[in-house]
């Protein structure tokens, strides 16, 4: 048996195959690349071919399910919260879940800008500490 240009992979699957292990590739570059090498198929070894597109949207979907998923369960607990508080223990709560709920969003969004603008000073602070003033040496 003849192979020109093996890789590592390539040259591992077969040597497995060879010693009589039964050997199953599932990715893209090295299933084919074997493919190519041996023209054929090798008794013991099994070639599967993986859409990278497929996969990729696969993991996508799953990631966005996820996330959807507990932003909907964080969406309606924070809306019901008032509620339960009212109604299990007459505690005096003054905001509905709507405005609960808004009133975060917007405490996340001040937090994320004042994060900024601290990180921004520090950069600025640390430029003119090495004496650059918009990337340019200062004479």
């Amino acid at each position: 048996m003849q192979f020109c240009a093996v890789t590592l992979a390539v040259a591992l699957a077969i040597g497995l195959v060879q010693r009589g292990k039964a050997v199953h590739l599932s990715t893209t570059d090295p299933a084919a690349h074997l493919t190519m090498t041996l023209g054929g198929d090798l008794p013991g070894l099994r070639v599967d071919r993986i859409d990278p597109r497929v996969e990729t949207e696969r993991y996508v979907e799953r990631i966005i399910l996820r996330l959807t998923l507990a932003g909907a369960i964080y969406v309606t607990l924070v809306c019901l919260l008032p509620e339960f508080l009212i109604l299990k223990w007459n505690v005096p709560f003054y905001f509905g879940g709507t405005s609960l709920l808004i009133i975060v969003v917007v405490t996340m969004d001040f937090m994320a800008q004042v994060q900024a603008y601290v990180m921004t000073h520090q950069y600025e602070s640390l430029l003119r500490k090495a004496n650059f003033k918009g990337g340019l040496p200062v004479r």
